[in-house]
């Protein structure tokens, strides 16, 4: 977040891509590619808290980006019109909720560049 802080007062506009990581925080637990399966413990618990919540997915990640003031737009990748629709009411919609301590910082997961070597 200092770096975030800086950029901003430094007058740079902060763009957010890959919120969804690249779809795998939306896809169910039992879709999650088996190259990922090393983080089985970070989906359980993202798929339990969401489930006990009964919070979208698609919600918490847009309401999670739209609550840091410091970011002006969002990238996003889309498979159909239904998805965009999606994603662009999830953009509307404010929710509240209180994210768990989900600090993970393997870079192998949170990176998709270093996907294509797992």
């Amino acid at each position: 977040s200092k770096y975030i802080n800086y950029l901003h007062k430094s007058n740079i506009e902060i763009h957010a891509r890959s919120i969804f990581l690249q779809g795998l925080l939306l896809a169910p637990r039992a879709n999650i590619p088996k190259k990922f399966e090393r983080w089985a413990s970070v989906w359980d618990v993202w798929h339990k808290w969401l489930l006990d919540n009964n919070l979208n997915a698609i919600d918490v990640c847009s309401n999670f980006v739209f609550s840091n003031k410091y970011i002006s737009k969002i990238i996003v990748g889309i498979d159909d019109d239904k998805s965009l629709l999606q994603i662009i009411n999830s953009f509307k919609k404010k929710i509240n909720f209180k994210i768990p301590n989900f600090k993970f910082s393997n870079n192998n997961l949170i990176n998709p560049f270093t996907w294509i070597n797992l």
